[in-house]
């Protein structure tokens, strides 16, 4: 589906931020929790925080923006230089410019490590564009452990063709094994 430059779009990108976040801050709150004992509790934002993730990997697939790995790495260049050029410098600048130089020093350190995962992907791209990697594509059976149903293939799937379960349900097997 095409939602180019549609209000869906838009809500699209703002779900995807928002559920993104809601992971990574639910997963902070749950060992928060395990740090005061309160396990019941970090369970549950673990539990919550995985939905979040599947929302978010949800809105993402549904905005496109998983492609092929040559393609996906090309958009994570894209992005980590984005990052380290423009979006570090300017929070650095800003943060220096309101006072807060510690803060700015970390914004700095942080678009350093960025710059290193530009290059990273960089260097990956540049290997697979050569013929530097091996596609493993032996067939791997994916067994759900909810209904028992098993997938053969190279991939993991998404969810599970006959109980709908999601991915996070299914164990790795080699086939044969």
């Amino acid at each position: 589906m095409n939602y180019a430059n549609t209000q869906t779009e838009r809500d699209l990108h703002d779900a995807f931020l928002d559920e993104a976040a809601a992971h990574v801050k639910y997963k902070l709150f749950s060992q928060k929790a395990a740090d005061e004992g309160l396990r019941e509790i970090a369970d549950a934002y673990d539990r919550i925080a995985g939905e979040e993730l599947g929302h978010a990997e949800m809105w993402l697939r549904e905005m496109g923006g998983v492609s092929d790995t040559r393609n996906n790495l090309k958009q994570s260049i894209s992005g980590e230089m984005a990052d380290y050029k423009t979006s570090y410098p300017n929070f650095a600048h800003n943060a220096r410019s309101e006072g807060f130089d510690e803060l700015a020093d970390r914004f700095s350190m942080t678009g350093a490590v960025e710059e290193g995962h530009a290059q990273l992907f960089g260097d990956m791209l540049d290997r697979l564009e050569s013929g530097g990697y091996e596609s493993a594509r032996e067939d791997i059976d994916w067994p759900v452990r909810n209904c028992g149903h098993v997938t053969t293939q190279h991939q993991m799937p998404g969810y599970c063709p006959l109980c709908g379960y999601d991915r996070r349900y299914m164990r790795r097997e080699m086939c044969g094994n």
